[in-house]
């Protein structure tokens, strides 16, 4: 079928079975009035009349070359959104899980810590990932959006686990930060042009920022998780672990928060900072330790967290500081004074506690 011949049906039964399935998606959020569903809701309108506008150049426009990119426009961009109603659906059904408001209470922490513009809506999925409307500047469709965020945390995991959560939301802070395009531009300077290095420097600056925010915790959650991993996605978009390791290693020895972690995960990851620094993006290690400072204003600090201290009550944690909470239990787990079951319990009573705690507030408030 050629763009340009307007009259041709299976032209107008397309712009037709895109205008019935946006007409769709908006009318399945009509109700959803409630901060924070109510930011899915204001996304999908702002895609919806953003392609019945396109759709609308589609059909004036002489040039076909021209329609026939308006008309791609608005299928990628449906496309893509109903991706977005695919995750939010998740997000729907965990609203019914016994853990979603221990995994707010995470979210919430992190939005205010990394001041996001927008507070994303959290699901159980199949794994930790984040998704929104940067997805549709990633896929070549810029369209002028308010910033709409979703993040998943992986359903079958302990919330011991939740700190790699904060390597997500990095994630979404660096799509809104300016100050990442000129390190960007150093790929370039390196001659590193391919996407994939672009790819890597993101994953291992949202590796620094995590580790800024929950300090020896995030190291320990990502090395017990994913350590064993082969570094076959290395070829794609992710550093190998070796260099991850290294750079959050190096973000602990900075800050001075993670002396306990330290020699533990260099035995049970033999660390090789050699092997670390083959890598290729490693040449601006001291650049994104940089940005990591300049991103992350309060990073933690659990200094006080004393060897001799680490087999303190957990019910003695009561101020709400989660990095307190997931380094203490990491640190029983790893100094071998509580077994990694009973600390994933002792984690889930005390989220319970807190998230009742938020909620009488919350309550008190309004």
């Amino acid at each position: 079928m050629r763009v340009d011949q307007t009259d041709y049906p299976l032209m107008r039964i397309g712009e037709k079975a895109l205008t019935d399935k946006m007409d769709k998606i908006a009318e399945s959020c009509t109700t959803l009035d409630r901060y924070p569903m109510s930011l899915y809701k204001c996304h999908v309108h702002e895609i919806r009349n953003e392609v019945a506008a396109r759709l609308f150049d589609s059909a004036s426009a002489t040039d076909p070359i021209l329609k026939e990119q308006y008309y791609l426009f608005s299928w990628l961009a449906v496309y893509l959104l109903n991706d977005q109603a695919e995750k939010f659906a998740l997000v729907e059904v965990s609203e019914r899980n016994s853990l979603w408001n221990h995994l707010n209470l995470v979210i919430d922490d992190l939005v205010n810590r990394l001041r996001l513009s927008s507070r994303p809506l959290p699901f159980f999925g199949g794994s930790f990932y984040c998704t929104g409307s940067f997805v549709y500047a990633q896929q070549g469709i810029p369209v002028p959006v308010s910033p709409f965020y979703q993040v998943s945390a992986e359903s079958h995991d302990s919330t011991l686990f939740w700190p790699l959560l904060a390597h997500e939301i990095a994630h979404l802070k660096l799509s809104e930060s300016i100050e990442v395009a000129e390190i960007r531009k150093e790929l370039t300077r390196q001659n590193l042009r391919n996407e994939k290095y672009s790819e890597r420097l993101d994953e291992a600056l949202c590796d620094i920022i995590a580790t800024l925010l929950y300090g020896p915790a995030y190291v320990a959650s990502f090395g017990t998780k994913f350590w064993q991993l082969p570094d076959e996605r290395t070829d794609e978009g992710y550093p190998t672990n070796q260099f991850r390791i290294f750079v959050m290693m190096k973000v602990l020895e900075g800050k001075h928060t993670g002396s306990w972690i330290c020699p533990i995960l260099e035995n049970t990851c033999q660390i090789n900072e050699k092997e670390a620094r083959r890598e290729k993006i490693s040449i601006l290690t001291d650049e994104m330790l940089a940005l990591g400072d300049t991103l992350v204003r309060n990073p933690t600090d659990v200094s006080d967290l004393k060897v001799a201290s680490f087999s303190r009550s957990i019910s003695s944690i009561n101020d709400g500081r989660l990095d307190y909470l997931f380094n203490t239990l990491w640190s029983m787990i790893y100094e071998r004074t509580m077994t990694f079951d009973a600390a994933n319990e002792a984690a889930s009573c005390l989220l319970e506690r807190w998230a009742k705690r938020s909620e009488s507030l919350t309550q008190s408030r309004s």
